[in-house]
């Protein structure tokens, strides 16, 4: 006999001050965030990105306009002055995607994305609260899953995109505004 149950988990975003404490303590100790998986993409994605010959011209065109076919970009979050989390990360033909949180860079980046604390910490709550519904096993969301994904993706592009416009985000140098926002979008959707 099957017996549906409407038990669902609640799940609270954390303040910001504890957002804010818990970016600086993973970039310390080199993880990411939450401490769960790896930085970037895990060995299966990769190898799935290595079989998908789009994602691999897409791989190509980001590094071609680079010396060494290889591109180093520094992510930082900072709030004002003070420095909240780094990523180095690295694109290339052959490992594909590295994502390194550090305390450290010493690399020469040639793409520097700044990202404002505060609208980092709207952005993911923004999206968590937004993109988090859990449903009982019994039911089916189907295409309203679907649709509330491409609605939050849409959404997310939109503030990424006002976030530059405003200087929430900044990049250096500007006139790799559009590779970067290409990475963005892929970090984040």
């Amino acid at each position: 006999m099957e017996i549906n149950t409407p038990l669902m988990e609640v799940w609270i975003f954390p303040p910001e001050e504890i957002f804010k404490q818990e970016m600086q303590k993973a970039m310390q100790t080199g993880v990411m965030p939450g401490g769960e998986g790896e930085a970037g993409p895990d060995q299966e994605e990769l190898d799935e990105m290595r079989n998908d010959p789009e994602e691999m011209e897409h791989i190509r065109d980001l590094v071609s306009g680079y010396d060494d076919q290889r591109l180093d970009v520094l992510m930082q979050v900072m709030d004002g002055d003070e420095l909240v989390f780094q990523i180095d990360m690295t694109i290339d033909e052959v490992e594909l995607i590295t994502v390194t949180p550090t305390a450290t860079y010493t690399k020469q980046a040639d793409i520097t994305i700044e990202i404002d604390s505060d609208f980092l910490y709207n952005l993911i709550s923004t999206t968590e609260k937004e993109g988090w519904i859990e449903h009982p096993e019994w039911y089916n969301p189907g295409f309203d899953n679907t649709f509330k994904d491409i609605k939050t993706g849409t959404k997310m592009a939109g503030q990424i995109s006002g976030a530059i416009a405003t200087g929430s985000i900044s990049i250096s140098p500007l006139s790799e505004v559009p590779t970067a926002m290409d990475i963005l979008g892929q970090m984040f959707e």
